[in-house]
């Protein structure tokens, strides 16, 4: 065709428009009768009116009939054929044709409507095509698109070189597979479409977990198009997404992140009994469900010790409790120091609580004699006596250590022996313990308010593998426990029993803890029946106690002089009269343990010996003591409670600073009319297009949050308060 033809200018049916291929309009009959019917009604209505003739009336009446008819049938009909016209200019090029033409195109089988829809297409093909599946599959996709309906072969007769199409209603997909398909193209948006994607859908068919590998090492180095991706997936996929990058694979997981729950109760089958070397290694302490829904557990002999800090009221001694009636349940060997004298009341007379120790002088000797233990079996070992599977597990469980320390400072000045150092030697053996212990199969559970630095400062923190914080730490805080300044600052305050914990892969996750029976008859919440419900079923190690020595004591001139530190250190331990009642006893009068506990313990001891009190004890109190002794102890150390300030740990006030000049820890204020402020987790970081998300925690709730800003931005901060 010449290019030269103007526009206007026909051939056949069809013309050039600006290298557009147009078909001209064609005039329909139906038009023409409309018209028609029309001047004829109005003629006929006027010679009515004129001439008083009713049969002239009923003319125009019928005239106004066909004219109406011919007009909606001609809009009709000029609708049918622009869809026609438009169906041809399209298909002919891909039938093979040059031109245009309406002989190539017949449109059949109308649907109810108005307009309606052609059901059949049919279209006849010059000669020397061949008509392939490729190419009947693009002539069917042209039909699709220029009549937006779905069309499929029906015939295809190639001697008379005619395609014959009908329309259908395709089966609706079924929801996986839409799921699928709508994942597989976001996934391919932000990583490539050459990214390798797998999809495991949940019970309703929605994406619940999706494995991606990619070729996009490069860009996703940086933090901030990781913290993107996250995010726009999350924006794009319902579900609330978090994402695992390897960096070195070059893949990332993506899962769902389920609301954890606020409320936690722990698994009603009792730990197994794990005081054999075998069954001690694999032993495990269950502390509660973490953010991936997973029970997070306390595994001794790969995690030496377990540290737990948290303010008062923040379900610290819950978890501690949790702790020793699990460790009691499985025949550990357990110490008690109770450094408030009254969190640890009800273990008192709990079944495998050897010792609980209240007073002062009695928690330090505590220390001591763990200490003593530890040498003990070093030396046994060492001298080949003995080996680690001959002992049995102990734990020592120290609760309020800082307060503790702060006690013995006191009363060491009290009874310091001359030329003693200044210093109590206690936080050293803890320290040794810290390092030493596990490899003579002792455990410690340390219990603290707040980080400090004297326990969780370099080589002390790491040796305490299992670490939990409860409720929200302050960024200096969190900085000793996990390296960073944002983790576990924006715990929620409502939420009881909620925290931060290392999981097994040593990554610090939210965590659920169990909530916990205490033991003891006065507390308030105290559930017999539950409690009952934990009891050690077995006592393997009995109820013991501490000798209680008053201040001074007479000597050989028969004046009364103050008690030594090694006055209280060589203090009788003793078996108790009272022994715990074990679980599954429901007469209370019953006191002696199960004769398989005892055997168990004799073959542990290697001793035939039966476990009684000791004949020089009197209803457990040590000959030449008197009751008030034991009714007056030492005056308790000071409990200092910590007050939390509304921004505890940052600066006082805020400032205005660059967004690259933010770091992680930092408060950013989101929303000002609402005071919402929102935790930076990771250093920011500019993209390609200087562009910085913030990868961000409400401070309030613990959502996460995103936003995107230009590099330039400024945001309203508090800085993380620098110690000196």
């Amino acid at each position: 065709m010449s290019q030269t033809m103007k526009a206007g200018q026909v051939q056949g049916d069809w013309e050039l428009d600006e290298g557009v291929r147009r078909l001209e309009p064609v005039e329909r009959m139906d038009g023409r009768a409309a018209v028609a019917g029309g001047l004829f009604a109005v003629g006929a209505t006027a010679l009515a009116v004129v001439g008083s003739d009713p049969g002239l009336l009923s003319a125009s009446a019928a005239g106004v009939a066909v004219a109406a008819l011919a007009g909606a049938s001609n809009r009709r009909g000029v609708k049918r054929q622009e869809l026609h016209d438009h169906l041809t200019e399209q298909v002919c090029p891909v039938l093979g044709l040059s031109v245009p033409s309406r002989k190539a195109v017949q449109l059949s089988g109308w649907s109810e409507g108005f307009v309606g829809e052609p059901g059949k297409v049919t279209l006849v093909y010059p000669a020397r095509v061949i008509p392939d599946a490729i190419w009947t599959g693009k002539v069917t996709a042209v039909v699709e698109n220029s009549l937006g309906g779905r069309y499929r072969v029906k015939s295809l007769q190639e001697r008379k070189h005619r395609l014959e199409l009908e329309r259908f209603e395709p089966e609706q997909a079924p929801q996986e597979e839409q799921a699928i398909s709508r994942t597989r193209q976001v996934v391919g948006e932000l990583l490539g479409d050459s990214a390798q994607v797998k999809i495991e859908l949940d019970n309703e068919g929605e994406p619940a977990r999706i494995q991606v590998s990619h070729d996009q090492g490069n860009a996703m180095a940086m933090a901030n198009r990781r913290q993107r991706v996250q995010r726009i997936l999350a924006t794009r996929i319902p579900g609330e997404w978090q994402a695992r990058w390897d960096l070195q694979q070059d893949t990332v997981e993506f899962f769902i992140r389920t609301p954890m729950p606020t409320l936690v109760f722990p698994p009603e089958e009792h730990s197994s009994t794990a005081v054999a070397h075998e069954a001690y290694q694999d032993f495990q302490v269950p502390l509660g469900v973490d953010e991936d829904g997973e029970v997070l557990t306390w595994f001794p002999r790969k995690q030496a010790h377990l540290l737990i800090t948290g303010q008062s009221g923040s379900g610290k001694t819950v978890v501690q409790h949790n702790v020793a009636e699990r460790l009691t349940q499985a025949g550990w060997r357990t110490w008690i120091l109770d450094g408030k004298r009254i969190e640890f009341i009800g273990f008192r007379s709990w079944p495998n609580v050897e010792l609980v120790a209240s007073r002062l002088e009695h928690q330090v000797k505590m220390i001591v004699d763990a200490h003593a233990l530890m040498m003990e079996r070093y030396e046994k070992i060492e001298d080949g006596s003995a080996t680690l599977a001959d002992f049995e597990p102990l734990a020592l469980i120290i609760d309020e250590a800082t307060t503790f320390l702060k006690g013995v400072d006191r009363w060491w000045k009290q009874v310091k022996p001359k030329g003693a150092p200044a210093k109590p030697p206690v936080l050293d053996l803890m320290a040794d313990m810290a390092r030493l212990a596990r490899s003579a199969k002792i455990h410690l559970v340390l219990g603290l308010q707040r980080p400090d630095v004297e326990f969780i400062g370099g080589e002390m923190r790491d040796n305490f593998g299992a670490r939990v914080a409860m409720g929200r730490l302050s960024p200096q805080g969190a900085m000793m426990m996990w390296d960073s300044a944002a983790i576990g600052t924006a715990v929620p305050r409502h939420i009881k029993g909620r925290g931060t914990a290392l999981n097994a892969n040593g990554t610090p996750v939210a965590l659920q803890t169990y909530l916990a029976q205490n033991p003891d008859p006065n507390a308030p919440g105290y559930d017999e029946k539950a409690t009952e419900a934990v009891r050690p079923r077995e006592l393997l190690y009995p109820r013991k106690l501490i000798e209680v020595l008053g201040s001074t004591q007479t000597d050989i001139d028969g004046d009364e002089v103050p008690l030594s530190y090694d006055d209280y250190m060589d203090a009788r331990v003793y078996v108790a009269e009272d022994q715990p009642r074990v679980g599954g006893v429901v007469d209370p009068t019953v006191a002696a343990p199960a004769p398989s506990a005892l055997s168990a313990l004799q073959n542990l001891t290697g001793s035939k010996d039966k476990i009684t009190p000791k004949p020089e004890t009197r209803g457990g109190i040590p000959p030449g003591l008197s009751p008030e002794h034991v009714e007056e102890p030492l005056a308790p150390p000071e409990f200092e409670a910590a007050t939390e300030g509304e921004f505890e740990g940052f600066e006082g006030e805020s400032d205005e600073v660059g967004v690259l000049e933010l770091k992680a820890g930092d408060l950013v204020l989101i929303d000002p009319g609402a005071g919402r402020w929102a935790v930076v987790q990771e250093d920011p970081e500019a993209d390609a297009e200087d562009e910085v998300f913030l990868d961000l925690v409400d401070w309030s709730t613990g959502e996460p949050e995103g936003v995107s800003l230009s590099a330039t931005e400024m945001v309203h901060t508090r800085r993380v308060l620098q110690e000196a």
